[in-house]
């Protein structure tokens, strides 16, 4: 029987203070990881904003334990299956707490992943699209947590982006559009950030089309009536077409 961890002690701060020889010492950090992939499919908000940092800070320790092989299937590699896993549960939440959570964690599995964030973009383009739909209270966490995870994911998977143009750009165009129709009490600077978040992802989804999203978006700035809303396409589409050069995958090793 794996212990269970409390949730103090299990704080990710716990955890980065580790040496990661020790952790590795008589299978610490698997006994830790299955304890903390059990608290997976729990429904706590509060639990789950400790888990999963925690399981951040363990996966590079795992993937990095002497004795694991150097190459293994996708379904074996521990980051691939906790983030599997992360978005299977988040894909159908509709408890708005415990989806803010999973939204904020997202980046960092993005960026832990890397490139390899590419055998995830099926489900993960559903989660992002399904959350940028729903709106999220007054400060908008997960809406820009999913902005912030589009943006990595386009830095990461930038070839694989072409085929997705159609999905990303009407999700980002209706979140644009609900947001300078929003009418209720939502503050101006998380207005303008939702509206600067959804404009750079345009831009990366150009950049690494190649001026298709230029193309897509022909007429749309003139039958615009939100200058807010005009002066962000009014950007993309005076955007100069480049190549797009993909950022370094900033992974811990």
């Amino acid at each position: 029987m794996y212990p269970q961890p409390s949730k103090s002690c299990c704080h990710s701060g716990f955890l980065s203070l580790q040496p990661g020889a020790d952790l590795c010492q008589f299978n610490r950090a698997q006994v830790v990881h299955h304890a903390l992939s059990n608290h997976l499919y729990s429904k706590e908000a509060q639990l789950m904003q400790v888990v999963l940092p925690c399981l951040l800070d363990l996966l590079p320790v795992l993937e990095r334990a002497p004795g694991r092989p150097s190459r293994q299937p996708p379904s074996a590699v521990p980051s691939d299956k906790v983030l599997r896993l992360v978005l299977t549960h988040m894909e159908p939440e509709h408890q708005l707490a415990l989806r803010r959570v999973y939204a904020k964690n997202l980046p960092a599995f993005v960026e832990r992943l890397g490139i390899q964030i590419a055998r995830h973009l099926k489900r993960l383009q559903r989660v992002i699209v399904g959350y940028l739909e729903v709106y999220d209270g007054p400060e908008e966490t997960a809406r820009l947590a999913m902005l912030e995870t589009l943006k990595r994911t386009i830095q990461h998977a930038w070839p694989r982006m072409t085929c997705r143009l159609a999905v990303l750009l009407q999700a980002l165009l209706r979140l644009m559009w609900d947001t300078v129709t929003d009418r209720s009490l939502t503050p101006e600077p998380v207005t303008a950030a939702l509206l600067q978040g959804a404009t750079e992802c345009l831009l990366l989804l150009d950049r690494c089309s190649h001026g298709q999203v230029k193309v897509l978006l022909q007429g749309v700035q003139h039958s615009c009536q939100d200058d807010r809303l005009k002066e962000c396409l009014r950007k993309v589409e005076e955007e100069p077409v480049e190549s797009f050069i993909p950022t370094e995958p900033k992974r811990e090793y």
